[in-house]
């Protein structure tokens, strides 16, 4: 019986063995998980950050872009108001030129 007993012993030793590094190894993958999260967040965050730069830079990006086009027009309008007044100087001589 001894023979048989010692079997069994060693049988549920190795059963127990074989529970215990599983459940080690399901350990070390939720340390890892841990990790893998933990590194993820690191990445979203960055995004985040980046995507808020980005959205800055944007809609800076556009207020300057507003204000070049205020700018180009306002430089046209003058310069055709100029030229307005220019073709209006022009003919007033012609005129006065036809009339003397």
């Amino acid at each position: 019986m001894a023979i048989e007993d010692e079997i069994v012993r060693v049988k549920a030793e190795c059963r127990q063995q074989m529970i215990d590094a599983e459940i080690e190894s399901y350990k070390l993958r939720i340390n890892q998980s841990h990790n893998e999260k933990d590194e993820l967040l690191k990445v979203v965050k960055d995004f985040e950050k980046k995507y808020k730069d980005l959205q800055i830079k944007y809609d800076a990006d556009g207020q300057s872009w507003a204000r070049t086009k205020t700018d180009m027009a306002e430089k046209q309008r003058k310069v055709n108001h100029q030229g307005f007044s220019f073709i209006h100087k022009k003919n007033f001589f012609s005129m006065k030129k036809v009339l003397n």
